[in-house]
């Protein structure tokens, strides 16, 4: 008889405890902070669930209009509404966020986020055959610019980002020239970022690129000169020379421009994908 009640309690207890866990519910919106719903938010945004992450973004920049994290919320709806093709949404909040200026010092962080939309809309341009991808791309390094002179703020990181953006853009419009001093910007007034270290590598294939395009003119030519020494007999009465080939210089095989721009061209970001959006 005491063992069966022994056994009853046990079952007992065992009933109650299994019931518990099956009636457990995850904690509502109204029961995180700001901080952790905001790190919620941003793992379901990274986990792709754009409707979930959208609701506690959106809790956020309703309930905490006064808190940090209110600037966060509003560039993580923004993003949602960039990912689900609301753009001028987007566009909206952001704009907004500036003019508020709640925070000073994260100005140059929602300055990227916008120069970040004109990237994207310059990839749509280039994939539908818009002509306005190239003004896209100068809007997107204007707004680029705004962020890394910005004066109310030393967010380096923010600034060395759109730094380094600069000259990815101007790979990306084949401006290379322009593409090596943003490079090299970042490296120098940014040298302590990973956007310096990526600089550093970009700045590399660049030399890379020179390196191959000397390799390959003096593989080229050498071997034609000797070639004319040997087989070709100068006429002295012909006062006229056959007109360089379209990309060469007058020096016999000198391709060297066509050979760089081929393999810089190399290094060209494909511009049909979107930027990495980064979340904190």
């Amino acid at each position: 008889m005491k063992k069966n009640f022994i056994i009853i309690v046990m079952v007992t207890i065992l009933f109650l405890t299994c019931s518990k866990k099956e009636t457990a519910v995850k904690p509502t919106q109204e029961e995180y902070n700001p901080t952790e719903l905001l790190q919620q938010a941003n793992k379901l945004y990274n986990e792709g669930n754009l409707e979930e992450a959208f609701r506690a973004y959106g809790f956020i920049y309703n309930r905490y209009p006064t808190r940090r994290e209110y600037v966060d919320a509003v560039i993580g709806l923004s993003r949602c509404y960039n990912d689900m093709g609301e753009y001028e949404k987007g566009m909206d909040l952001l704009y907004h966020l500036v003019s508020e200026n709640i925070i000073p010092s994260r100005i140059p962080e929602i300055y990227n986020e916008i120069a970040k939309y004109y990237e994207v809309n310059a990839g749509i341009s280039s994939i539908a055959g818009f002509s306005d991808e190239e003004q896209d791309y100068q809007k997107a390094i204007e707004f680029y610019q705004k962020a890394i002179y910005y004066p109310n703020s030393n967010d380096k990181e923010a600034k060395a980002y759109a730094q380094y953006r600069i000259g990815e853009l101007n790979i990306a419009t084949h401006n290379f020239k322009d593409a090596v001093l943003a490079f090299k910007a970042t490296i120098h007034n940014y040298p302590e970022t990973k956007w310096a270290q990526l600089a550093k590598q970009r700045l590399e294939e660049f030399h890379q690129a020179l390196l191959n395009v000397l390799n390959e003119s003096t593989s080229d030519t050498q071997p034609q000169i000797e070639e004319e020494k040997i087989t070709e007999i100068p006429d002295s009465t012909s006062k006229s020379k056959t007109p360089p080939k379209e990309g060469q210089n007058f020096r016999s095989g000198d391709t060297t421009k066509p050979k760089l721009e081929e393999n810089l061209m190399k290094i060209v970001p494909d511009t049909s994908h979107k930027p990495e959006l980064e979340l904190k």
